[in-house]
């Protein structure tokens, strides 16, 4: 392409620069006006850029990474941007920094800016660099047009038409193709063309998409072959990671999902939304530790965030309550990091009711956790005025969310039966979608949803298979790993320490599996009389005790 050509399509572009030096701010401006751009906008922080981009639409934006600690960071506008699908097709996303980090350089590129370029820079650096990813990004123009209008078929089109003029961005091409047949549900199409690249070359984006697309389908096994061979060969793609963590989580293999999501932590640990899936493995799993640790980066990434809510900062101080109640030790670090945890939470939200109640539902579980009944019914008084107020408004209705912390609060005083009720009660509502279901399963005795159920039913029926075939120590994990599902199931539990037990016949049983059969026990101590696993309950209380 001729030079005045390239120039032309720089007069055609609206640029939008971001860096908090004012020094490079003009520095890039005034570059990118000398490749021949007429229209070039400046932000000094995130928060300004944003309100730029909600003004104008930008073809060309240039970010720093780094914008200072008040302020959004490059990754985080981006990340925001396609949150709120603020961000064309067509438009191209320069990230640009003075660090090279490799848990920011890894962060930066998980959100796949058009481009990155590392400080300092010259002005022919930038304009060689620039110029080739906008030439790239102007052989498709027509088809990300096509696709920010949702014109697939159209898009589709357009692509096979390049494709059989010889273009030479075929690869390019062929990426779109197949993204585009994916977004259309044409995933046989998608699988044939990303094989026939692979067969051409074994490209990382083709083996991804391809094991990507075998997940669409339901074919865990295939993909999980694919994406453990990517992580062997030391793909850098993330997103890697995180699918074959879907597969282990759909296999119900949550210890393997929580490894891999770890590993993948290890080398990119400033995503929000993985150290978010880390937290709640790491709680399935009934790793409390862990858990503390996600719970902590996710309130440390939250501010400036999109993905910032509520719960991040209840989640975290929930944790820190689920921690001192499962060790049953407490120290007073733990108890002021979850109540400075719930301050903050306040004065992030100061003006929204529930979330006010919500805090006050978590403060009383920490005080119960750490042996101060005294001041949890104290707390828990205080919220029960509240909630009463909320139930009676008819301008309010009180969230599944606040009625599921109302339960586990009460669950934390010993009000078991009330804290029932309203599980089940939450059960009937329209709002209780599988997610909900799945964590009133986790906090019942029995479980709720007809899922639930079913899998506990299983779970119960293939371990006293291995418990019937003497196989004591099998069927004592395998209960245990139900236990990570529904931690409050009367018959895990009971089964569980009746495996324990058995398994170790007359040599008595270690600290270690004493401990873990004293909690199990004490988690179902409410179990009432007509219960039809009373005595199972009252034969091993007795035998424990006389330990």
């Amino acid at each position: 392409m001729r030079q005045i050509d390239i120039i032309k399509m720089y007069a055609a572009k609206k640029c939008l620069v971001i860096d908090d030096f004012p020094e490079m701010r003009g520095f890039i401006r005034q570059a990118v006006m000398v490749f021949g751009a007429d229209s070039v906008d400046t932000a000094a922080n995130g928060e300004e850029a944003l309100k730029q981009c909600e003004r104008n639409d930008y073809d060309i934006i240039f970010a720093d990474y780094n914008l200072g600690d008040a302020s959004k960071n490059g990754q985080q506008i981006l990340e925001e941007l396609r949150y709120k699908n603020a961000l064309k097709n067509t438009s191209l996303y320069i990230m640009i920094t003075a660090e090279a980090t490799r848990d920011m350089v890894f962060s930066a590129l998980e959100y796949q800016p058009d481009g990155y370029i590392t400080k300092p820079f010259t002005q022919n650096a930038l304009r060689s660099r620039l110029d080739r990813i906008m030439l790239e990004k102007e052989s498709i123009r027509e088809i990300n047009q096509a696709t920010d209008n949702e014109q697939y078929g159209k898009g589709i089109q357009l692509c096979i038409k390049q494709l059989g003029e010889g273009s030479k961005y075929k690869s390019l091409l062929n990426r779109k193709l197949a993204g585009l047949y994916v977004s259309t549900q044409r995933y046989s199409d998608a699988c044939v063309l990303y094989k026939q690249v692979i067969a051409e070359r074994p490209i990382e984006w083709a083996t991804i998409g391809l094991g990507k697309v075998l997940l669409l389908q339901g074919e865990l096994d295939s993909a999980e072959v694919i994406f453990r061979k990517l992580i062997a060969d030391n793909c850098n793609c993330m997103e890697v990671y995180d699918c074959l963590a879907e597969i282990l989580q759909q296999k119900e293999k949550n210890q393997e999902a929580l490894e891999v999501v770890e590993q993948a932590l290890d080398i990119s640990p400033l995503t929000i939304l993985r150290q978010q899936s880390y937290a709640d493995l790491s709680e399935r799993c009934g790793d409390m530790d862990k858990a503390v640790k996600a719970h902590r980066s996710v309130v440390k990434l939250s501010p400036h965030s999109c993905y910032e809510e509520p719960e991040n900062y209840l989640g975290y101080a929930r944790s820190i309550s689920s921690q001192m109640e499962k060790t049953g030790t407490h120290d007073k670090k733990q108890l002021d990091e979850a109540t400075t945890t719930l301050k903050k939470l306040g004065r992030r939200y100061p003006n929204d009711s529930q979330v006010a109640l919500q805090a006050i539902l978590v403060e009383t579980q920490v005080y119960a956790s750490s042996s101060q009944r005294e001041k949890a019914q104290q707390t828990m008084d205080k919220a029960d005025s509240l909630y009463q107020k909320i139930v009676f408004d008819p301008g309010q209705q009180a969230s599944p969310e606040l009625m599921l912390e109302v339960a586990k609060s009460m669950l934390a005083l010993g009000e078991n039966d009330q804290a029932q009720g309203i599980l089940k009660e939450i059960a009937t509502l329209s709002a209780c979608d599988a997610r909900m279901a799945e964590k009133l399963d986790m906090l019942s005795d029995e479980p709720i949803s007809k899922a639930g159920k079913s899998k506990a039913i299983k779970l119960n029926k293939e371990g006293k298979i291995l418990f019937d075939a003497k196989n004591y120590k099998q069927a004592a994990d395998f209960f245990s790993r139900g236990l990570d599902i529904f931690p409050n199931n009367i018959a895990l539990n009971i089964n569980m320490v009746f495996a324990l037990i058995k398994d170790r016949g007359g040599n008595g049983l270690d600290s270690e599996a004493e401990n873990f059969c004293r909690s199990s026990l004490k988690k179902i101590d409410h179990i009432p009389e007509d219960h039809r696993l009373f005595g199972h309950y009252q034969k091993l209380k007795n035998k424990i005790s006389n330990l």
